[in-house]
């Protein structure tokens, strides 16, 4: 299976709180990402969201879609989401949203691995292709949290 470890940092106007509380339930932040299909809750987490279980679907920049289930392993209110995915991609993302004077420093980290056995076999010459289409959703997201909050977005950047 080939391996990614890619991070996002970007800045939002908005409050630690309202950023967590939008992203606790994927179903709500992820209705407005680009090229994200339904998600769908199928098991509900504790009252911190521990133990939700989600499924959705995202159409990649590139010809394919990717399918998965991400279980909500660890809540830190209003600092840490942490999810354990399943699926076409598999692995742990880790959401910190760390407050600032002006709103919120939100970061991803998203370590996984690809499970299709197309992915694993191109992935020696499409990894930087792979990585570009992930980076370009994330801003795609980063854009529509920032509607969906109706706060300014600013200092995107991926590694």
């Amino acid at each position: 299976m080939a391996w990614y470890d890619r991070r996002t940092v970007f800045h939002l106007g908005a409050p630690a709180e309202s950023v967590f509380a939008t992203m606790i339930d994927p179903r709500e932040f992820l209705a407005g990402w680009p090229r994200v299909g339904d998600v769908e809750r199928l098991v509900d987490g504790d009252q911190d969201g521990v133990g939700a279980v989600h499924r959705g679907s995202i159409r990649s920049v590139l010809p394919f879609t990717l399918t998965w289930s991400m279980t909500t392993v660890r809540t830190e209110r209003p600092e840490l989401i942490e999810w354990e995915a399943r699926g076409d991609l598999e692995g742990h993302g880790l959401w910190r949203m760390l407050p600032t004077d002006d709103g919120t420093e939100v970061r991803f980290r998203w370590q996984v691995s690809t499970t299709r056995r197309w992915m694993n076999v191109l992935a020696p010459v499409a990894h930087r292709a792979l990585e570009w289409s992930h980076d370009r959703a994330m801003h795609d997201g980063a854009r529509a949290l920032a509607r969906y909050l109706d706060a300014p977005l600013s200092g995107f950047r991926t590694a």
